[in-house]
């Protein structure tokens, strides 16, 4: 393990939070803002001579299609650099946890946080999208969770800027379990890929289940591609029936019979939570599931029932 800079540009290292096979992620402070950063890096040591210009260009566009936008649900991008040993981005420091950390753990969620993750998630894909930016790559391990709870968006890597289209280079990247269909078989994809995804990701908190979990890679790959998952409440009876059809929607193997929008999908969502009286004493009425486009929360009493979470 390289050990920890003292410094990188400006940014003064606190400590490493991480390490990967092309870099490390940092604690750092940035002396003239007076503010507290995280800095990924890649470093080029690490990598073959002939990788090194892919892995930076990707690396750069990584921090473009972040730095393109502003939105509390997404972590935001403040600067890109590089010099001879390695390429990095500046992040606003998040403390909180990956998704998948509290599915490992076995943390469970309130109906209701369900719904105000979820909601959360789509608002920020909803405005992602409308600035010309496809995540591609949504799952746990890309979700930061906050107390409250609150999520925001992260690792916009693979994410495609601009013009939906099939890039050969980004067709194989990604994880299959929560690849749209689409991008398995390698046709151009657009948000509804994100939209599949986050149908998944829906499917894992409320389930417990990865609706596509296989031994293998070739297995998973067939699920996505020629299985529809059993619906939530079948796995769940206390589950609201009316999440099935969202989820079924969410998880359609053609585009074009998907919601077509992360709003769209939005909007179904919290129609389904509506259903569910039992989630709060009185219920969850209009104004307390109104749409906040900017935050993407909702306003919301306390709800009981936690459904399982994946190991």
């Amino acid at each position: 393990m390289s050990p920890t800079p003292a410094q990188i540009g400006r940014y003064r290292i606190a400590r490493t939070v991480g390490t990967g096979a092309m870099g490390a992620v940092y604690e750092a402070f940035d002396p003239v803002i007076e503010r507290k950063v995280a800095i990924k890096t890649v470093l080029k040591d690490r990598l073959d001579e002939a990788a090194i210009g892919e892995a930076v260009a990707r690396f750069k566009r990584e921090a473009q299609a972040g730095g393109r936008l502003s939105h509390p649900g997404i972590v935001a991008v403040h600067e890109y650099g590089e010099d001879d040993d390695e390429a990095y981005i500046v992040m606003e420091y998040v403390e909180g946890k990956e998704l998948r950390h509290h599915f490992r753990s076995g943390s469970r969620f309130d109906l209701i946080d369900v719904l105000e993750l979820m909601k959360q998630l789509l608002g920020a894909l909803d405005y992602s999208h409308r600035k010309g930016v496809v995540h591609l790559d949504i799952k746990p391990a890309n979700l930061m969770v906050l107390p409250g709870p609150v999520l925001k968006v992260m690792d916009f890597g693979i994410a495609r800027i601009g013009p939906s289209g099939n890039d050969p280079e980004l067709a194989a990247d990604g994880t299959p379990t929560h690849m749209a269909p689409e991008r398995i078989v390698g046709q151009a994809a657009d948000a509804r890929a994100d939209v599949w995804s986050c149908g998944v990701v829906l499917y894992e908190l409320v389930t417990g289940q990865n609706p596509f979990h296989a031994d293998t890679a070739s297995a998973v790959i067939y699920k996505v591609l020629q299985v529809s998952p059993d619906p939530p409440s079948a796995l769940h009876p206390s589950l609201p029936a009316a999440i099935d059809a969202v989820v079924a929607r969410a998880l359609a193997k053609s585009p074009q019979e998907r919601f077509q929008s992360a709003r769209e999908f939005q909007g179904s969502l919290l129609r389904a939570f509506q259903d569910k009286a039992v989630m709060a004493p009185r219920g969850l009425t209009e104004a307390e599931l109104a749409l906040d486009e900017e935050t993407g929360k909702v306003d919301a009493p306390p709800a009981g029932g936690k459904p399982p979470q994946p190991e």
